[in-house]
C-alpha cells in the first residue's frame, strides 16, 4: 500500500506522454446548421472557412450524421474524399491557419429531402511521423521508453524495501543428528 502514490505517478507520467494533439469541431461550430437539400437529384455544394490551432500533418476521421445513405465529396483544403454518411470515415491531410471545407453533394435517386445533421463531426489528429508529428513523437517515445526502463526497477526496490520479511525467532530448537 505505501508504493500506491509511486504507481500513481508512474502512470500519471505515461499517460502524459502519450497523448497527440487533436481538435475537434462539428458543423454547427463551423457556422453550418442542418444542411437541408430539397432536390436530392442535382448536385450542392456547401463551404465553410475554419481556424485552427492545430497546424500541421493530419489524420481527419469524419462522421456524416444524415436522415438517409448518402454519397458526399468532402474537401478540406485541396484534399478531397468520397465517403458516405452514418460511417466514420478517416483520411490524411494538412491544417494551416485558416481553412477551407467544401461538401459536394453528388446526385442521388431520393425522391424525398435530404439532411446532412449539424451534430456531424470532423476530428483533426496529429500524425505520428512525417515532418511536423516528428517532433512531437520522437520526444515522447524517448520518455515513454525511458521510464519503462528506469521505474519499474523502482518501484521493485521500493515495494521490497517496505515490505517486512518475516523473522525467524532465535531461541531453542531441536536439532536432529
Amino acid at each position: 500500500m505505501r508504493a500506491l502514490p509511486v504507481v500513481i505517478i508512474f502512470m500519471m507520467i505515461t499517460t502524459m506522454g502519450s497523448q497527440v494533439p487533436m481538435v475537434s469541431w462539428t458543423f454547427e461550430d463551423l457556422g453550418l446548421n442542418d444542411i437541408v437539400i430539397e432536390n436530392p437529384l442535382e448536385p450542392h455544394n456547401i463551404s465553410a472557412v475554419f481556424s485552427s490551432e492545430l497546424v500541421g500533418a493530419v489524420t481527419f476521421t469524419v462522421i456524416l450524421y444524415a436522415n438517409c445513405s448518402l454519397r458526399v465529396k468532402l474537401t478540406i483544403n485541396n484534399v478531397t474524399v468520397e465517403l458516405y454518411t452514418n460511417q466514420n470515415s478517416s483520411f490524411d491531410g494538412f491544417l494551416e491557419n485558416e481553412n477551407i471545407l467544401i461538401i459536394k453533394t453528388i446526385p442521388q435517386p431520393i425522391s424525398s429531402a435530404i439532411i446532412i445533421y449539424k451534430n456531424s463531426t470532423i476530428t483533426a489528429r496529429l500524425k505520428v511521423g512525417g515532418e511536423q508529428g516528428k517532433n512531437v513523437a520522437n520526444w515522447e517515445l524517448r520518455l515513454l521508453f525511458w521510464a519503462s526502463i528506469f521505474i519499474p526497477p523502482i518501484l521493485v526496490y521500493l515495494y521490497r524495501r517496505r515490505v517486512s520479511r518475516g523473522r525467524i525467532s532465535e531461541g531453542e530448537g531441536v536439532v536432529i543428528v
